[in-house]
């Protein structure tokens, strides 16, 4: 019963979340503050944990992975790669002397990303990189900015790689052994959890157990995580209640893609495909930042209805008089 009320309210308050979010959202003015804000904030986080604040440590395979708070390294390593191609994007159209105070914050989110040793987060990274430098290719009057600001980000980013050994060491350790943390079995358990009860699932709290009895843990070892989003929300809810997610995130993503030639557009269309890469190997639905980035990239408004709405809003209606 507690867990089910403590699910209850996790639910509630994100959903509340994404409402006050969605609403206030409305206002690019306020949409830019509010990510400008989420940015800085990363920012922030990723200087105290390089300056031991804060900072916790996790030993794998005897290299420490360093995160900032309680959160899981591969969370912080993705809201550190946001922070980082974040700052990137509000680069590509500011002035010359605000480019260079953007990007200054590049190579400590590149550092502090590196020290969490998370495969998850260098590939969500990356993935934002490439999205950021397709957009913007396609873009003509920012083309040449992005290409040279996304150098600098991959430029960044390889050399920060290439210098931290753990991180290197479970890239290696992924690329020629096939080593994923046993998520493939982890994955099995799940989709097997998932086909006895596809319509409606298992419900939150009884799914744990179930997995974790497929996957050969207690669930008092395995945790309450299936590292995939797409995965735990159909052996969850099953496809009952997968279909409004998928809807929403289908909706954000396509408002986001229309909207893709402006700075808040852009930024979405990137943010929100970092978000969904992370899902394939995290479980991402109690971060606030995968809420805020759905609403986020919902409320963009594409360029066409924004300028059909000032002509409405222009046009002034006169009475016909009889002569």
């Amino acid at each position: 019963m507690a867990t089910a009320v403590r699910v209850l309210l996790t639910y509630l308050q994100s959903w509340i979340f994404l409402w006050i979010a969605a609403r206030a959202f409305r206002s690019d003015a306020t949409a830019m503050l509010t990510a400008s804000s989420f940015i800085t904030g990363i920012v922030l986080a990723a200087g105290l944990s390089l300056a031991g604040v804060g900072q916790t440590s996790l030993q794998d395979a005897g290299f420490d992975r360093t995160s900032f708070g309680v959160r899981d390294p591969n969370e912080n390593a993705l809201l550190f790669g946001m922070g980082l191609v974040g700052c990137l994007i509000a680069g590509i159209r500011a002035s010359k002397a605000r480019k260079l105070f953007l990007l200054a914050p590049v190579p400590l989110l590149a550092v502090a990303l590196a020290q969490s040793g998370s495969r998850t987060g260098l590939l969500v990274t990356v993935t934002g990189l490439a999205a950021m430098l397709f957009v913007g290719v396609l873009t003509a009057r920012t083309r040449w900015f992005t290409l040279m600001i996304g150098l600098v980000g991959i430029a960044c980013l390889s050399a920060v790689a290439l210098n931290s050994d753990g991180l290197l060491y479970r890239v290696e350790k992924t690329i020629f052994e096939r080593d994923t943390s046993l998520r493939q079995d982890l994955f099995a358990a799940t989709w097997e959890a998932f086909s006895e009860r596809p319509i409606l699932g298992w419900g939150e709290g009884l799914v744990y157990q179930e997995v974790a009895q497929r996957y050969g843990y207690s669930q008092r070892d395995w945790g309450e995580v299936s590292h995939n989003e797409l995965l735990g929300t159909l052996a969850t809810t099953g496809v009952v209640g997968s279909l409004p997610v998928l809807l929403a995130a289908g909706f954000a993503f396509f408002r986001a893609w229309q909207c893709r030639q402006t700075n808040r557009g852009l930024l979405a269309f990137v943010f929100l495909t970092m978000v969904m890469v992370a899902s394939l190997t995290l479980t991402v639905h109690y971060l606030k930042a995968t809420w805020l980035t759905l609403a986020f990239a919902g409320t963009c408004i594409p360029p066409i209805l924004q300028h059909r709405s000032k002509q409405e809003e222009n046009q002034t209606w006169t009475p016909k008089t009889n002569p």
